[in-house]
């Protein structure tokens, strides 16, 4: 039933898209608590997952003729965001040993070609720090900081750092312009991905770096 409602999250019409998105959570938050650990798992595999992959597929392949109909998805993604980290936040005793799963599926979708998208899923993942930084130990720091780094990595605008700015390269495009390779806007995207988590990291530095153990302050390096 959890994979059907997750198909279901993903529904252009405005009504079913947001409410069932808002169904899927509630049910998780109403019934939660008697899932078992293994239980949760597959939800997470064969609900949450897909649902968020689905999400990102829409905003990057599909064409949105209306702006309504961009607003709706927009709005579907970042209530689909925040009820899941506060389902997280709420089971947390049971669902503690997922949060690899929960920060792949927001590493993944920072990695969006479509800013609004990607910018959403970092917001996410600075609230999920924010409201679950009490329960977290060293093993949680570091996967958090490995992500930080998984993200940069990979949301790093290779193309840029390509980008040849040279005389002879300008000279060339100016005399040759169909050979010149304009900034792509997943490039673009890439560069506010990354201004994000150097602001988001520098935060985590200042709010909770108290916290962190010698071992966690290295893995910054």
């Amino acid at each position: 039933m959890m994979r059907d409602l997750a198909f279901v999250c993903n529904n252009s019409r405005k009504r079913v898209h947001i409410q069932s998105v808002i169904t899927l959570f509630e049910i998780l938050r109403s019934y939660g608590d008697g899932f078992s650990r293994e239980k949760w798992r597959d939800i997470m595999t064969e609900a949450i997952k897909p649902l968020f992959t689905n999400m990102q597929l829409s905003f990057q392949t599909k064409r949105f003729v209306r702006e309504e109909e961009f607003q709706i998805h927009n709005e579907a993604s970042r209530e689909a965001f925040m009820r899941m980290i506060d389902i997280y936040n709420l089971y947390y005793g049971k669902l503690s040993y997922l949060l690899d799963l929960f920060l792949e599926v927001l590493a993944h979708s920072s990695e969006s070609s479509n800013e609004q998208f990607a910018q959403t899923a970092v917001k996410a993942l600075r609230y999920l720090i924010n409201c679950c930084n009490v329960h977290f130990k060293e093993r949680e720091w570091n996967l958090i900081i490995k992500t930080f780094g998984d993200i940069c990595k990979n949301t790093t605008p290779t193309q840029l750092l390509n980008y040849s700015l040279n005389e002879n390269a300008l000279e060339s495009a100016e005399a040759s312009p169909q050979n010149s390779q304009p900034v792509s806007d997943k490039s673009l995207v890439q560069c506010v991905v990354q201004v994000m988590m150097i602001a988001l990291i520098k935060d985590v530095m200042e709010s909770y770096g108290h916290r962190l153990t010698d071992t966690v302050f290295l893995s910054f390096v």
